[in-house]
């Protein structure tokens, strides 16, 4: 495994490792396709997250699962990392680029302030649709417990 992803989940050693080294590779991924990027997203770890991409990090990493940076970042539950990742590509650009829509990756998330705020802000659409066909109110219905198969 690289040091890289390693050292996400410890935001001073990460920013001393990518300061003092010159030798890593800032794509190199575990056995899922997650690049340190990824790892971080999911994490929720907003500070690795900001150094790895102010050292060059792919944003538009995906990995094998077909999760992009955003939808990670959703599934961590950190707003602030959401922010960040959304402050750097737009809403847009990760809907076309992912197997999911962020909407709902935040509803399948249960995460209901996330899928206002991005409506609001970001002109998030409950009409998008997953690569599958699936609609936010699909999912919206899969994910309640109502509709779950014991």
């Amino acid at each position: 495994m690289s040091d890289l992803l390693v050292f996400v989940e410890h935001p001073e050693h990460l920013i001393h490792y990518l300061k003092t080294r010159k030798d890593y590779d800032i794509e190199k991924s575990d056995s899922y396709g997650n690049t340190p990027l990824l790892k971080a997203c999911y994490l929720g770890e907003t500070k690795s997250a900001q150094y790895l991409l102010s050292y060059g990090a792919n944003i538009d990493a995906i990995n094998s699962c077909g999760q992009s940076t955003l939808n990670l970042a959703l599934w961590s539950g950190v707003p602030e990392i959401v922010e960040l990742i959304l402050s750097k590509r737009s809403y847009q650009h990760f809907v076309k680029s992912s197997l999911i829509p962020p909407i709902c990756v935040a509803e399948l998330r249960g995460w209901d302030e996330m899928v206002v705020y991005l409506q609001t802000h970001y002109q998030a659409s409950k009409s998008e649709k997953t690569v599958h066909g699936l609609s936010y109110a699909q999912i919206k219905m899969l994910n309640n417990p109502v509709h779950k198969r014991m």
